[in-house]
């Protein structure tokens, strides 16, 4: 046997092992569900803001994008308070208003 072929044979077993190892931590992640997996991302928690208008009327960040989007930091919530001054620049001035009690203009009629 030469070097190449000892090479291949033991690159194609570290792939089965790969592969087998990776299949036995996701059938481990059914039985047992505290296991980090690709639930984790799941959990994310809710940014505290909201969107003020000018009638005083509170929206959720949340309202104005899909269900599977998870707003992290303050630049992405500063960016969806954006889209909500253009999508209904009727309801102008916008507040973004953070738990700590902060308080950012997102736009001005």
């Amino acid at each position: 046997m030469n070097t190449s072929t000892k090479r291949r044979i033991w690159a194609k077993s570290a792939a089965i092992l790969l592969v087998a190892a990776q299949a036995a931590w996701a059938g481990a992640g059914f039985v047992f569900p505290s296991l980090p997996g690709w639930t984790m991302f799941a959990r994310f928690e809710r940014l505290p803001s909201a969107l003020v208008d000018k009638d005083g009327k509170a929206e959720s960040l949340y309202d104005f994008v899909p269900k599977d989007v998870y707003v992290t930091g303050m630049s992405g919530a500063r960016a969806i308070a954006s889209f909500a001054c253009r999508r209904m620049p009727e309801r102008a001035p916008w507040r973004l208003l953070w738990k700590d009690g902060r308080v950012e203009y997102a736009c001005s009629p």
